[in-house]
C-alpha cells in the first residue's frame, strides 16, 4: 500500500488536468477536510509536511475517477427548427 506519484505527475498523465487546475482542486479538497463547504471535484492526499510533496494512493486515484467521469451520452436527434422569438408587446416598435 505505498503511495503513488506526485501531484504534478498525475495532473498530466493520468487526469488530463493542467498542473494549475488540478492545484485547484488540491486547495479545495484541503477546505474540504477543514471543513469548509466547497463545490466541485475533491481529492484524498496525502502531505506529511507544508513543504513535502504530495501523495496519492491508488485506491484515493480510482475513487476520484469513478466519483468525477461521466459516460458520454449520444446526442439525441431533435427537430432542427429555430425557436420562434417571443411576441412583442402592442405600441412596441420592433427596430
Amino acid at each position: 500500500m505505498g503511495f503513488q506519484a506526485s501531484a504534478s505527475e498525475l495532473s498530466v498523465a493520468k487526469f488530463g488536468y493542467t498542473e494549475k487546475g488540478f492545484r485547484k482542486i488540491i486547495d479545495r479538497s484541503r477546505a474540504a477536510a477543514k471543513g469548509e463547504l466547497v463545490r466541485g471535484p475533491t481529492i484524498k492526499f496525502f502531505q506529511p509536511g507544508k513543504r513535502a510533496p504530495i501523495k496519492f494512493r491508488q485506491e484515493w486515484i480510482d475513487e476520484f475517477i469513478d466519483d468525477n467521469t461521466v459516460e458520454p451520452y449520444p446526442p439525441e436527434e431533435t427537430a432542427k427548427t429555430s425557436p420562434t422569438p417571443p411576441a412583442l408587446p402592442e405600441g412596441c416598435l420592433n427596430i
